[in-house]
């Protein structure tokens, strides 16, 4: 989907940097494309660890150790993508209720965000 109007376009490099520099940030917003471009470096890195647990015997330590040094940064992009829906960051706790809480994060992230500064501050 092309951007919006008044939404930049976002390299992977761009998306990825944003994710690792706001990492510590659940105040303010990240565009859709951040979001998604975070979301492929963490599937990637996810089957990365499959594919070489297949190989190595201590694929379940790589994983966990990925997993751990994902989690915030990831936590920090998907409240920041609510943020710049204009909805609380509070509706993450919503991938704790499997298929429909999934469901509805899913619908939420492919939605195009507030173009104006909302309560969570500007773009």
């Amino acid at each position: 989907m092309p951007p919006q109007a008044g939404e930049a376009t976002v390299t992977f490099k761009q998306g990825i940097r944003s994710g690792l520099d706001n990492m510590m940030n659940f105040d303010e917003r990240a565009t859709r494309e951040e979001f998604w471009w975070w979301a492929l470096l963490v599937g990637l890195v996810m089957l990365s660890t499959v594919v070489v647990g297949t190989i190595l015997v201590f694929s379940a330590i790589l994983g966990g150790f990925f997993l751990l040094l994902l989690a915030l940064p990831t936590a920090s992009i998907v409240v920041r993508r609510l943020h710049d829906l204009d909805r609380p960051g509070w509706e993450a706790l919503a991938a704790l209720v499997p298929l429909f809480g999934w469901a509805y994060l899913l619908m939420r992230f492919t939605e195009a965000g507030d173009p104006v500064p909302n309560q969570y501050g500007r773009r």
